[in-house]
């Protein structure tokens, strides 16, 4: 019999909003046929990836408009940012205007370029308050608004489906890991849904909204994440205001045959955890933070020990695996 552990972290609890700061979103428009997509294209993401490839700071997504990768909300984003050729790396709507002979210095540049946009005021502030899969393989997420002054244009936010290290082929490497590659949103429309609307003042009270989407079963529920877009419309353009992202949402929750509870020893010290087991099977442990972002993670028998002297203090969650069975456990770190 399948038991459900639901985990749903309340980010409005833990981190709260984001005070007035701005989440860019950097894209790489790209097909996995495309040569350069694979040589000097695939350096510098991986340059910005290990950058911010679990960050809070920017988004990255992998945009595939053509080729093994390709969906429709792929053509749609290129479409809408007006892209030509590939690879294109837009911040937000602006092309950075990376080639061969200059990738390796604009990585500086558009690292500077993050931190400028992330020091400017959003139009609106909004947060994931949870995100999990339930047992029916379901996303289901909450994001909460809050109060704003009138707005001038109209706003519309989407919730976006990624999926973290997709293998497939790409020119000139052949099978490789495709980092955060933009799958699907939880709308009928490619720019979300309409939440301001030009002249709108909003309520005195936070709004929520709820939304939920099938997993794709060719997914690794695991690696999925989700970016929550704001988009300001121009004309007939959409203009990415901010954003908010969940990393492996799938590590989350779990509808496996769950790991019996008293087989395992926790032992939460000031700078370490110390983990001991009864029996003398394989295991794997990842070591998750409150936006899904793995600090750590160890194939161990018997005992194994993960240090965290370096973390800030706030709520983690040690997850499990054996074979097919999954468990959870929540612990505080504090210093």
């Amino acid at each position: 019999m399948k038991k459900i552990l639901l985990l749903a972290i309340l980010f409005g609890f833990i981190n709260g909003y984001s005070q007035g700061s701005k989440t860019p979103v950097l894209a790489k428009v790209t097909a996995t046929w495309c040569s350069k997509c694979g040589t000097w294209g695939w350096s510098f993401m991986e340059e910005m990836k290990s950058a911010y490839g679990q960050s809070m700071d920017a988004v990255i997504l992998g945009v595939h408009y053509s080729g093994n990768l390709e969906n429709p909300l792929g053509v749609w984003y290129r479409n809408n940012m007006s892209a030509s050729g590939q690879p294109v790396f837009l911040l937000n709507n602006e092309d950075q205007n990376v080639f061969s002979s200059n990738w390796s210095a604009r990585v500086e540049t558009v690292k500077n370029k993050i931190i400028d946009i992330a020091s400017e005021a959003p139009a609106q502030d909004f947060n994931f308050i949870n995100a999990y899969v339930n047992d029916a393989d379901e996303i289901v997420a909450q994001v909460n608004f809050r109060p704003h002054m009138a707005v001038d244009n109209d706003y519309y936010f989407g919730v976006y489906i990624f999926e973290n290290n997709v293998e497939e082929t790409q020119a000139t490497r052949g099978t490789s890991l495709h980092p955060n590659v933009l799958r699907d949103i939880i709308s009928d429309n490619f720019y979300g849904d309409l939440v301001f609307s030009a002249g709108d003042i909003s309520p005195a009270n936070n709004m929520t909204r709820e939304y939920n989407k099938l997993i794709n079963p060719s997914w690794n529920a695991q690696q999925v994440g989700l970016v929550g877009i704001l988009w300001k419309k121009q004309g007939t353009v959409y203009e990415i205001e901010n954003a908010a992202v969940i990393y492996n949402i799938g590590l989350l929750s779990s509808n496996n045959e769950l790991i019996d509870e008293d087989l395992i020893t926790v032992k939460n010290r000031f700078d370490n955890i110390e983990i001991n087991l009864e029996d003398n099977e394989n295991y794997n442990v990842s070591l998750v933070n409150n936006i899904g972002q793995i600090i750590d993670q160890k194939q161990f028998a018997v005992s194994t020990i993960i240090e965290t002297s370096g973390l800030p203090s706030g709520i983690y969650t040690l997850h499990f695996s054996q074979d097919n069975k999954r468990l959870n456990k929540q612990i505080f770190i504090g210093r």
